[in-house]
């Protein structure tokens, strides 16, 4: 079960904690403890306390959704109605529009109308007169299946990569001919560049001195004209080229490009071409408000757009040209600048996705009055970095499965909390299970997800089911099903309405974290899972990522349990992180951290580590057990290096081996290495917020969970468990403290004794 407790500043009460025995199984506790000014409970409210009224009958924001399937785009007006009335009637928040194909079994659900056609807009329309009738919330994916895209995109709006093709020529002689095309003739295209790289074993770039520019030695039809000098040569014609790839499982009449992610023109005309369409229904946008993106699968590939060349100038500061080759298979003698080159591209590549895709996006559905909900991080195929994509929309969406490894909410509750975005979202529940599971075990995922931030469940799926579809009906070949056909729709109340209650508390208040974990400024970049589903044994050790397998940027696992998190981007710490000298704490936004942890790279932006630099001298307190000595990039390079080796001098040990328990001194601030942060924040007289004293695992797989927030007058704790007669204690200090049942909505005052938990 899930209990609330408050609890109001008592005079003269001395720094106490809450002891609390928790005898149910599975059971998830939600306690309040009011910082300042009465508040809920026969307490009058103020702006910043929790509504008993919403805590009763919670707001339509806190509900659950669905992703609403429309397989094939074949639906029934009718049927639409039945299931918003079906929703509503069990406390649902509404509906999100999936225009979506069929993979399996092909050939028996019936084919509809073309995404956004005459027909299909009837059909939108008809169920957006329907969600404001019955007070539900109606949104749409930007796409018929995913990624961004459709029919209405050109070639030239399609999603790129560069490519080269190869032609060997042994001088010295006078070579005219037509350079091949690395792409068929009906592809769209452009020339980037003509490069003579000498041969040598291996595919190897001896030097980049003697690679040869011959741009402007071909015509436009491709012909190219050189005195070759002595030697053995590869010409490389690279241009940038459609990939041609299509929306991933689109309705059988939707068909079409996936959009440039790089390029800001074919957002914005993507993105408008809904938004009109939509407002010749939706006058205003007045009901369906929010559009989604889902999450990022376009095929792995060296991107590329028409004006990389000079972003890449622009951000990385030197001309990328000599090092193509690399991104074609070659490499190059000198190991550290091909990596280099590679992180600047890598880098490059991200950023105009988060910029010119995740922004862009969200900018002009602002515009119009509507928002951007998107799954950025890296549940898909991602070349971002997640946090500060995830930041750059306004609802920031997770994923979840049962039965499977794709664990990622984490990353979106970080980005939520540092970005200020109040909702966090989810894909939640998707599997392959196929309706074999129920409420009491899709209780269980939420008491654990919930844990690391979630607070707004979308249900991966509720498949639309014209009456002829029968019983149970089409489904979409992944997720739960979740749908009026269920055995036990009827009977699936009661977890909605736990569901909600439980979101509705954790909308309110701001999460409380001890600790940032930096994960550095590369692309590619993760936030690991806390957890992962419970009952699925990971395939992947636990130094690595449980959702991908891939190194952990920063670890966590250290700090243990009892202590809240975040994992931190750069862009936070160098725009909006400081010092709050009167707390003693880093401050982003709404959040304070005590503790700001490194990678163990050796390597940091020349930025990141001077903004470091400065915080640490007005007082901050670092945790690095590698010194980082070098950048990661060919900006400014060797000079950068140099930089970064003298600021890290001044304040850190020569040797990494060396154990510095008590930390060093270092302006206001100190510097630690080769301790864990949990022994940091012991040093520093932090105490755990919640610890479990009898009957439970304090480190390890975790069987029991909590996460802490705080809104201003009250301090919210959620704590999930899954074992009998366990006694956890909570840290506070003199305050009135009340628990309510978080599926009945009955409370009592507790006192600061052991006593059982509602």
């Amino acid at each position: 079960m899930l209990a609330h407790i408050t609890t109001t500043p008592a005079a003269g009460l001395v720094a106490r904690r809450v002891v609390s025995r928790i005898s149910s199984p599975a059971c998830f506790l939600l306690i309040t403890m009011l910082l300042s000014g009465p508040a809920f409970g026969g307490y009058a409210t103020s702006p910043y306390s929790v509504s008993p009224e919403a805590f009763a009958a919670p707001p339509l924001e806190a509900r659950p959704g669905a992703y609403w399937c429309w397989l094939n785009g074949h639906v029934d007006h009718n049927q639409i109605t039945r299931e918003m009335e079906e929703a509503k009637a069990l406390g649902m928040r509404g509906f999100e529009i999936w225009d979506v194909g069929v993979i399996r079994p092909v050939g028996i659900v019936p084919v509809g109308p073309a995404l956004l056609g005459d027909e299909s807009l009837k059909s939108i329309q008809h169920a957006m007169i329907e969600a404001k009738r019955l007070g539900l919330e109606l949104n749409m994916i930007a796409a018929s299946s995913w990624n961004a895209g459709g029919s209405w995109v050109k070639k030239s709006d399609g999603s790129k990569r560069i490519a080269s093709s190869v032609v060997d020529v042994n001088g010295p002689t006078e070579l005219d001919r037509i350079l091949p095309l690395p792409c068929e003739t009906d592809t769209y295209f452009y020339d980037i560049s003509v490069l003579a790289v000498p041969q040598s074993a291996g595919k190897e770039v001896v030097s980049l001195d003697g690679v040869i520019e011959l741009t402007d030695r071909m015509d436009g039809k491709g012909r190219l004209r050189w005195n070759v000098p002595e030697g053995d040569w590869t010409i490389r014609r690279f241009v940038c080229r459609g990939t041609n790839q299509g929306l991933v499982v689109p309705s059988p009449k939707s068909k079409g490009l996936i959009i440039d992610h790089l390029s800001a023109g074919a957002t914005e005309r993507h993105m408008l071409h809904m938004i009109n369409k939509l407002a010749e229904i939706d006058p205003g946008h007045k009901i369906l408000k929010i559009l989604s993106h889902d999450s990022y699968e376009v095929h792995p590939a060296n991107n590329w757009t028409e004006d990389f060349v000079d972003e890449f100038k622009k951000r990385r500061r030197y001309d990328p040209g000599k090092y193509l080759p690399l991104l074609e298979g070659w490499g190059l003698s000198d190991k550290d600048i091909q990596t280099r080159f590679l992180a600047d591209y890598r880098k490059t590549v991200g950023e105009l996705i988060i910029e010119r895709h995740f922004r862009v996006s969200r900018q002009i559905l602002n515009r119009h009055g509507m928002r951007l909900c998107a799954e950025a991080g890296h549940g898909g195929s991602p070349r971002v970095d997640p946090i500060w994509a995830m930041g750059e929309v306004d609802i920031p969406r997770g994923e979840f499965w049962n039965g499977q490894r794709h664990w990622v909410t984490k990353e979106a509750a970080s980005a939520a909390n540092l970005y200020g975005r109040r909702y966090v979202d989810s894909e939640s529940f998707t599997g392959w299970r196929h309706w074999q599971d129920g409420p009491a075990h899709f209780k269980q995922l939420f008491d654990v997800v919930i844990c690391d931030g979630l607070n707004r469940v979308t249900f991966h799926t509720f498949a639309h089911n014209p009456p002829e579809a029968g019983v149970p009906g089409y489904a979409y070949h992944a997720g739960e099903h979740f749908n009026a056909n269920n055995t036990w729709w009827k009977q699936s109340g009661p977890m909605l309405e736990y569901m909600a209650r439980c979101s509705y508390m954790m909308q309110q208040g701001d999460f409380v974290a001890d600790v940032c974990f930096y994960y550095g400024d590369h692309a590619p970049n993760l936030v690991p899972p806390r957890r992962i589903d419970p009952g699925f044994k990971p395939i992947y050790p636990l130094d690595k990522c449980l959702h991908c397998g891939r190194d952990l940027p920063v670890d966590f696992q250290p700090l243990g349990s009892g202590y809240g998190y975040d994992y931190i981007d750069a862009r936070s710490i160098l725009e909006r992180m400081q010092f709050d000298a009167h707390t003693g704490q880093l401050t982003v936004g709404n959040m304070r951290y005590r503790l700001m942890v490194l990678p163990d790279y050796g390597q940091i932006s020349l930025e990141v580590l001077q903004k470091i630099h400065q915080l640490i001298q007005q007082g901050a307190t670092l945790l690095g057990s590698v010194r980082p000595i070098r950048t990661n990039t060919l900006t400014n390079y060797p000079q950068a290096d140099r930089q970064v080796e003298a600021i890290t001098g001044q304040f850190w040990p020569r040797s990494d081996s060396e154990r510095d328990a008590t930390g060093r001194t270092f302006g206001m601030g100190r510097v630690y290495t080769n301790v864990t942060s949990r022994e940091i924040l012991a040093h520093m007289g932090v105490k755990q917020d919640f610890t479990v004293l009898e009957g439970g695992p304090q480190e390890g797989p975790l069987r029991i969970d909590y996460t802490p927030s705080l809104r201003k007058c009250r301090r919210l704790f959620c704590l999930q468990q899954r074992q009998r007669n366990v006694v956890s204690s909570l840290q506070v200090s003199g305050r009135r403290r009340q628990a309510r049942g978080m599926v009945s909505g009955d409370g009592d005052d507790m006192s600061g004794e052991r006593r059982p938990t509602p």
